[in-house]
């Protein structure tokens, strides 16, 4: 395709935005803010790489298909709101996803028309019937998808949603207390008990339940919700 979203089209990369680290993603996005274009797609590039390579398409057409997604964030951003009912921005990105994807398989069936005997029909047939085939089950599961993916329509496994945390924890670990994050990652990640962790670290239990509750928002906030 030749373009590249995150190098062509991106506003230029600022070194650190501090007075935007407390806001939703979606937030700094509707803002223009460079810093959060440039965490979008580091932290969803990958999971909207395996959404479209889960329709059955082979890697050089997702990542085109990819660059099409993240130009339709920067043009429709305006249209997400963080703040509807039940609304998730892993849930609104699948959706331009889907719509790339099926707009792949409408370029396809041109092509078809036009070089008669290349089988694409065959393919733009495959390509609906597997997206029409995800929209019909719920792949997700696993107990971050409790916390972090209620309602959400996307074709995310479990190892899909723990890949995504680990990105958007990576992302927001300067930003928090070294102690509060130490907390969450004892308690979610490492499964150890709030009296354990507070002993180690210094703290009341209370203070591990109390820097959990706060990382999960911050989580929350790092994925493009409102925490």
């Amino acid at each position: 395709m030749g373009r590249r979203f995150y190098t062509n089209s991106m506003p230029a990369q600022t070194a650190n935005d501090p007075s935007g680290s407390g806001l939703s993603l979606a937030v700094r996005l509707h803002q223009d803010r460079s810093a959060a274009w440039r965490e979008l797609v580091e932290l969803y590039g990958p999971l909207v790489r395996q959404w479209i390579m889960r329709c059955g398409l082979d890697g050089a057409t997702s990542e085109d298909i990819c660059q099409d997604v993240f130009l339709s964030v920067h043009r429709s951003i305006d249209g997400f709101r963080p703040d509807g009912p039940g609304a998730t921005f892993r849930g609104w990105l699948w959706r331009i996803t889907r719509n790339a994807v099926a707009a792949h398989g409408r370029r396809l069936a041109r092509d078809d028309g036009l070089h008669v005997g290349r089988g694409g029909s065959t393919a733009v047939r495959q390509i609906h019937a597997v997206v029409d085939s995800i929209d019909a089950t719920d792949v997700s599961s696993g107990s971050a998808k409790a916390s972090f993916g209620s309602g959400d329509p996307s074709p995310s496994t479990a190892g899909d949603t723990a890949a995504l945390l680990h990105r958007a924890l990576e992302q927001i670990r300067d930003r928090v207390h070294p102690t509060t994050y130490r907390a969450f990652v004892a308690v979610v990640i490492e499964g150890r008990s709030p009296e354990e962790t507070a002993t180690e670290l210094g703290i009341t239990p209370a203070s591990v339940r109390q820097a959990k509750c706060r990382m999960l928002q911050r989580l929350r906030k790092q994925l493009g919700d409102l925490g």
